[in-house]
């Protein structure tokens, strides 16, 4: 991908900062339900855990570089670095590359799927798995799980740690409901006018889905991504 081809104008990052009071990310769903668990009590700890069902972001990442669309991972041998301790990338822009470095991704964790491409942006890894949408940040993986159909099952969100165990998964379920499509034009121009634009002349839900799933493979910002999964395609079935 060229780096001309990225969504980053100063107007639309002032659209979200804007917006980000509204913005209900799996850690503040948490939040919430820890202060007001009789309000969602649907925001759990997993409780059925098998490790083996986890893969760390290291072994994800070196086991399937091929899927990576647009960087290369970069070889290194300093003995005094610890092995696995970060992943070196490099874009493969033609001209003005980037590097990338992924600190500790022994230690950043998702639930196993097959993925059909990866993408290495300034602010994490984007990966569009088999059966979900994965947000790798510095700190934590957001992973939005998907149903036959396409629509959100639940999310899950999992804190960076040494080892993989059930006190670092939460899970959110999700009930995508019914709307109309002049109600999804609205959401989108709620999030930004980018989005109301790219919709506003369509009529069919799953188009308009498709359309908003095109426009966020040119974004490079992991909080902008989790924000459109919460108020846009988790909320509603298409």
């Amino acid at each position: 991908m060229k780096a001309s081809e990225l969504i980053e104008t100063e107007e639309e990052v002032k659209e979200v900062e804007k917006s980000e009071e509204q913005t209900n990310t799996v850690s503040e769903i948490k939040k919430e339900a820890e202060d007001k668990k009789e309000e969602i009590s649907d925001t759990t700890k997993v409780t059925k855990f098998n490790e083996t069902d986890y893969v760390s972001i290291y072994d994800f990442i070196t086991n399937n570089e091929d899927k990576i669309q647009n960087a290369k991972i970069v070889t290194f041998d300093f003995k005094q670095i610890p092995a696995q301790k970060y992943i070196l990338l490099i874009s493969t822009h033609e001209k003005d590359a980037e590097l990338y470095k992924i600190d500790r991704p022994d230690h950043l964790f998702i639930r196993s799927t097959s993925p059909k491409k990866i993408l290495i942006v300034n602010s994490g890894i984007c990966i569009n798995g088999s059966n979900s949408r994965i947000y790798v940040g510095k700190s934590s993986v957001t992973q939005f799980h998907l149903l036959e159909d396409g629509n959100v099952s639940h999310m899950s969100s999992i804190k960076k740690c040494s080892k993989i165990s059930s006190e670092n998964i939460i899970t959110v379920k999700t009930e995508p409901k019914e709307v109309e499509v002049d109600e999804l034009k609205i959401v989108c121009k709620s999030i930004t006018s980018k989005m109301f634009s790219l919709v506003k002349d369509l009529t069919d839900k799953k188009i308009i889905k498709q359309t908003i799933l095109d426009f966020m493979d040119k974004l490079n910002d992991i909080n902008y991504l989790i924000k459109i999964n919460n108020e846009f395609l988790a909320k509603y079935k298409f």
